[in-house]
């Protein structure tokens, strides 16, 4: 069984076999870099076999993406990199199961979520302004006003 390491020299290699750019080889294999050292042990410098990582271990590695709280571009990439690599260990018959398929795919989806969230949040902050600065403009006064143009806000954003 191949170690996680041997993997991604296998797949850097043919990364630069097929014309990759250097930046594609340098931030590909950073992401990998860090892929494999979070799965060996404190001190040791040997990695698993690959095949011993399965869905729980998968989850567990992109839950310490996010307690790192990096950007869901940086994880998407991340994610981007592992994936590639799954799929060339296969095609390349080194793997003959891709355990990161169903764990990375429901993780995309998270992802999908989250974006739509944050491009949400954005909206409602950009309401909150927007409100505050209408308030100051027109004098509003009333609660019933106030919750007429905050719906107004809910409209335009489409989250009514």
């Amino acid at each position: 069984m191949p170690q996680i390491r041997e993997c991604i020299a296998k797949y850097l290699a043919e990364l630069a076999r097929r014309g990759a750019s250097k930046h594609t080889l340098r931030n590909y294999g950073s992401d990998l870099e860090q892929f494999a050292a979070y799965f060996e042990p404190p001190g040791e410098t040997t990695s698993p076999d690959i095949e011993q990582l399965d869905i729980p271990l998968l989850r567990e590695w992109l839950g310490g993406l996010y307690d790192q709280r990096l950007t869901t571009v940086s994880i998407r990439r991340k994610l981007a990199a592992v994936r590639a690599m799954y799929k060339f260990l296969l095609q390349e018959g080194i793997l003959q199961t891709n355990a990161a398929k169903p764990a990375l795919g429901q993780l995309l989806e998270h992802l999908r979520e989250q974006i739509a969230r944050e491009e949400n949040d954005e909206c409602a902050e950009q309401r909150r302004q927007r409100l505050a600065e209408d308030r100051l403009e027109a004098g509003l006064e009333t609660v019933a006003e106030i919750r007429s143009s905050v719906l107004l806000l809910h409209r335009a954003c489409n989250l009514s």
